[in-house]
């Protein structure tokens, strides 16, 4: 051991495979210019080793145990020994104890004076762990939060009493009450961690003798947090006063709209509940900031060689570009990315959606209202009376909204409109069945652009290794002998994934297109024809592209797959 230590950390990384020479010379000729930094220091800002890496060998050079923080289920009784403040400020959390030993983790083992102080504190030798700074901020984010809402909760029942539920009690409750410290700083924590961790939705789900949080992210939903039900009456009244819900009603679903400041920006949400036999349920979806800058624009789509298509489509004069996939693929996202593009104070640009899900400038929005009898399809009628340049479709949901659209491309506008099907070449038979003649399809479309959402593998934790021969049954053309994944990592809620992206297909219409479309050709005689005459690029293969430089891996190809069969 009294080897390793007398080595450098930089020789260690070159021992155990992390660091080539390459990177080491590129590091020494940085340092020229940065004296005072250390070649670890360079190493790691320049990205030529990961932290994993920097701390792994700094394990190996002072013989220190590593911590997977992920797999660590910490008491919250034991946060009681550093406050959320200072286990911030000096990146350090306590993991676990014993009769004699505090074990802590942390990615400075050097710290002495606060380990001694520490130790003072709780009467017990401390013992480092080593942990990524990354790794220890969200340990520290996931565990802190959840005593807090603890506290709060427990502070609602001293000041309220006990509330499950919203029944008869809650027509004690008045507007003060409602607004006590407390129940905001409940609600504030919850709608904080959601929009802070990048969820689409927010799940708030009361079971026998709890309530449970939970976030969707990245399409899945992972509990964050727990909570005893005694205070969830009172929270949930808040929601519905924030959501412009009915306090009393219990008994139906509800829905509403909320604007929230977060980090100092206004974030809008929809929230939803519904009665279930242990309570009403919330979800509240995030939709994001009423910001117009915070819209993606088409650049930021990454459709690769499909961005020019898209974007001489959105050009066209007139006709309909459809963009379609399942629930859940992005479609919206891409509508107003293309929208984002298109409008300006010179042209007419009006939409019907259901709902209206961000405020774009040089927009008129319409809300579609079926109780009031306002559909996509008499919306759609009372716009073209609008003198309208561009025509947006949330969604063609019937035959009469499909006809009308239709009619309005042929008639000199410029539709863009979503629907569900499983790829492109479907759109066509799909809206033939629906009732639209096929000619009038044929003429119509400028083209169907197909989407759905992949996830992408964790940057913080990605590794490269051999794929087992079952995971490229799928696979077309030449196998691979090396791919990427995620091991895993708090970062990444240990899943291996962190964050998502679309992927895309598009059929550009042509003659011969036009043809197969008025003679109700099946989807695959297109998507034949288009491979073989125009290299059409189809989601499957747009994934494996994906998949081959490293972007996601082979189980979310198969999953694309499968979805398409």
């Amino acid at each position: 051991m009294d080897n390793e230590q007398n080595k450098s950390l930089e020789m260690i990384l070159v021992k155990m495979g992390l660091l080539n020479e390459e990177g080491l010379l590129k590091a020494v000729e940085a340092k020229k210019a940065n004296p005072r930094k250390t070649l670890s220091a360079i190493l790691l800002e320049k990205s030529i080793i990961s932290e994993f890496d920097y701390i792994r060998a700094m394990g190996v050079k002072y013989n220190m145990p590593l911590v997977n923080l992920a797999a660590q289920k910490i008491s919250p009784a034991i946060l009681r020994y550093i406050s959320e403040e200072d286990a911030k400020k000096n990146v350090i959390i306590p993991v676990h104890e014993t009769e004699y030993l505090l074990h802590v983790a942390t990615d400075n083992p050097f710290k002495q004076v606060l380990f001694e102080k520490l130790s003072q504190l709780c009467g017990k030798q401390v013992s480092v762990l080593l942990a990524t700074k990354n790794d220890i901020e969200e340990a520290i984010r996931q565990n802190y939060i959840q005593q807090s809402v603890n506290n709060i909760m427990a502070q609602i029942e001293e000041e309220f009493g006990k509330v499950e539920e919203a029944e008869e009690e809650i027509f004690a409750f008045d507007d003060d009450s409602l607004q006590n410290d407390s129940i905001v700083k409940a609600v504030g924590v919850i709608l904080e961690q959601g929009y802070q961790r990048k969820a689409s939705d927010i799940h708030i789900e009361p079971i026998e003798n709890y309530v449970t949080v939970r976030l969707r992210i990245d399409g899945e939903l992972i509990e964050t947090m727990s909570f005893a039900k005694t205070a969830f009456g009172h929270l949930l009244s808040r929601f519905k006063v924030l959501g412009g819900l009915d306090i009393a009603e219990k008994r139906l679903p509800q829905d509403g709209r909320m604007n929230v400041l977060l980090d100092g920006e206004k974030v809008n949400m929809r929230i939803s509940t519904l009665p279930t036999i242990f309570g009403e349920k919330i979800v509240i979806r995030i939709l994001g900031t009423s910001n117009p800058e915070d819209i993606l624009g088409i650049e930021d789509l990454h459709m690769g060689l499909n961005q020019t298509k898209f974007e001489k489509a959105l050009k066209a004069p007139n006709g309909i570009v459809l963009i379609t996939g399942p629930t859940g693929s992005g479609k919206t996202t891409t509508v107003y990315a293309a929208l984002k593009m298109i409008a300006k104070s010179t042209i007419n640009v009006i939409t019907v959606e259901d709902p209206v899900e961000k405020i774009l400038p040089h927009i008129n929005q319409v809300q579609v209202n079926t109780k009031s009898g306002l559909t996509f399809a008499t919306g759609l009628r009372s716009i073209l009376r609008q003198d309208p340049d561009i025509v947006m479709i949330g969604e063609i949901r019937d035959a009469e909204t499909a006809e009308i659209g239709a009619r309005a491309a042929i008639t000199g506008h410029l539709v863009i409109a979503t629907m569900h099907t499983n790829d492109a070449a479907s759109a066509f038979m799909r809206l033939i069945d629906m009732g639209v003649e096929p000619y009038m399809v044929a003429s119509s479309i400028v083209c169907v652009v197909a989407q759905r959402l992949v996830k992408k593998i964790c940057k913080y934790c990605k590794e490269e290794y051999t794929p087992e021969q079952e995971e490229l049954v799928e696979w077309e053309g030449e196998l691979p002998e090396r791919l990427h994944h995620g091991r895993g990592c708090p970062m990444c809620n240990n899943t291996g994934y962190l964050g998502r992206m679309a992927v895309y297909e598009i059929v550009e219409m042509d003659n011969k297109v036009k043809r197969f479309v008025v003679q109700k050709a099946e989807s695959y005689v297109i998507k034949e024809y288009l491979k073989e005459e125009k290299g059409f690029l189809d989601l499957g293969l747009h994934m494996q592209e994906l998949v081959k430089q490293g972007i996601t891996t082979a189980q979310e190809l198969k999953k694309i797959k499968t979805s398409l069969d």
